[in-house]
C-alpha cells in the first residue's frame, strides 16, 4: 500500500476524538432504547464527517454535528473553557446508565468475537427524587449540575451529563431517528474505521484487565495509521489483530463473520497440531486415507520452516503467558496459513524418521 494512501497524521487524530465521543455518548449519555440505536451507523456515518477537517474548530463543528441529534446536552467546546452543566429543572424522576459488563455490543460487534461467561447487561435505570439524592450524596452519582469532561485534542474538549431529569430523558427520540437499517461491510474504508472505533471502545471501557494491556491510544493511533482506502477486506483482518494482541488476553480473538453477521464456529480442521519439544506434532487427523498419522512431525509448509511460521503466526495473538502463546499459537498456525493460502503442501517425519511429502487441500 502507497505511503501517500495511509490516513494522514491529523486524520488519525480526528478518529480518535471522534472515538472518545462515541464511547461515552453510547455508553453513559441516558438514552431511551439505545439499543434501537443504530450504532454501527453512527460510527461509520461519525468516521466520515470527522476523517477530512483541516482544523480543530472544523472537527468541533463536525463532532458537533454528528451527536447533536443523539445527545443534545453534550458539549464540545474549546479545551480551555471551564463550562458549567445547562441547568436541568427539578424532576421527580432521574435516568442513567448501569452497566453490570458488556451487554448491547454482544449482538453489535461486526467482527469482534470474545468468550464472554457470566451475567453481563446493561440497564437504563429510573430513581426517585429521594434516591437521586441519596446517590449524589453516598457520591455514587454524579448530579445533573455536574459534566464530565475529557480533552479530546490540545484545543477541544467534550462534557457530558451522566444524569437527565424526566423530561430531557423522554425528549429525546434519538432511537427513532436512529434505527435505520445499516450493516457495517469491511470492503468500505469508513465501515473499517468505524469497526475499529466500536471494539477499541468495548475493551476500553469494560475489559477487566485494560491495565495489562499496551498503552490503549497508541494501539488505536498505530491501528489507524495501517489503513487507507486501498486496504483489503483480508489485509484489514490482520491489521484488526492488533487490538487484541495487544490486550495480552488469551481470551480475546477475531473472526471473520459470515454475511448475516453471525460468528459460526469453523468444522475441525484436517489436522490438529500440537508444541511438543519445540517442534509442531500432528495431534489429530480429521480425514480419511491419508499417510499423515498423529505423532508426525511438521517440518515445513509449503517452503516455510513450520517453527518460523509458529513464530509468525504468534504475532498475531493475544496471549496472556508462554504456555497459552504455545497451545494457541500451535493450534492454529497451520490451519490459519491454510485458510489463506489454499492449497499446501506438508513436509513430515514420522516415528521411523522416514520424511514425506504430502499435498493437503485446506478445504479437507
Amino acid at each position: 500500500v502507497a505511503s501517500d494512501d495511509k490516513l494522514s497524521e491529523i486524520q488519525v487524530k480526528n478518529l480518535f476524538a471522534f472515538a472518545r465521543v462515541y464511547g461515552y455518548v453510547k455508553y453513559f449519555y441516558p438514552l431511551q432504547k439505545k439499543d434501537k440505536i443504530n450504532w454501527s451507523y453512527v460510527a461509520a456515518h461519525g468516521s466520515k464527517s470527522v476523517l477530512n477537517a483541516a482544523s480543530e474548530e472544523e472537527l468541533a463543528a463536525a463532532l458537533r454535528d454528528v451527536f447533536a441529534p443523539i445527545a443534545p446536552l453534550l458539549l464540545i467546546h474549546n479545551a480551555n473553557d471551564n463550562l458549567s452543566a445547562t441547568r436541568q429543572e427539578s424532576s421527580k424522576r432521574y435516568h442513567y446508565n448501569l452497566h453490570q459488563g458488556l451487554g448491547q455490543d454482544k449482538a453489535d460487534l461486526p467482527i469482534l468475537t470474545r468468550k464472554i461467561t457470566g451475567l453481563y447487561k446493561t440497564r437504563m435505570m429510573e430513581v426517585d427524587r429521594t434516591t437521586y439524592l441519596d446517590l449524589v450524596a453516598q457520591g455514587r452519582l454524579l448530579s445533573t449540575d455536574s459534566l464530565y469532561a475529557m480533552q479530546l485534542t490540545e484545543k477541544v474538549a467534550c462534557s457530558l451529563p451522566l444524569v437527565l431529569t424526566e423530561s430531557n430523558y423522554k425528549r429525546n427520540q434519538a432511537h427513532r431517528h436512529f434505527s435505520k437499517k445499516y450493516q457495517l461491510n469491511l470492503d468500505q474504508h469508513e465501515d473499517r474505521l468505524a469497526t475499529i472505533i466500536i471494539f477499541w471502545n468495548v475493551f476500553q471501557h469494560f475489559h477487566p484487565y485494560l491495565e495489562h494491556a499496551a498503552a490503549w491510544d497508541t494501539v488505536f493511533v498505530q491501528t489507524m495509521k495501517r489503513l487507507s482506502p486501498s486496504t483489503t477486506k483480508a489485509e484489514f483482518m490482520s491489521i484488526a489483530r492488533n487490538i487484541t494482541t495487544s490486550l495480552n488476553d488469551g481470551h480475546a480473538y477475531i473472526a471473520s463473520t459470515n454475511s448475516t453477521g453471525i460468528y459460526k464456529r469453523p468444522t475441525a480442521p484436517a489436522l490438529e497440531t500440537a508444541w511438543v519439544e519445540n517442534q509442531l506434532v500432528v495431534s489429530k487427523v480429521n480425514i480419511e486415507n491419508t499417510p499423515i498419522q498423529p505423532g508426525d512431525v511438521v517440518l515445513r509448509v509449503d517452503a516455510k520452516e513450520a517453527k518460523g511460521l509458529v513464530d509468525y503466526y504468534r504475532g498475531y495473538l493475544s496471549i496472556a503467558n508462554q504456555e497459552n502463546e504455545n497451545l494457541l499459537a500451535a493450534q492454529g498456525a497451520l490451519n490459519w496459513f491454510g485458510s489463506s493460502t489454499g492449497n499446501v503442501n506438508l513436509t513430515l517425519t514420522d516415528s521411523s524418521g522416514s520424511t514425506k511429502t504430502i499435498a493437503l487441500n485446506s478445504q479437507d
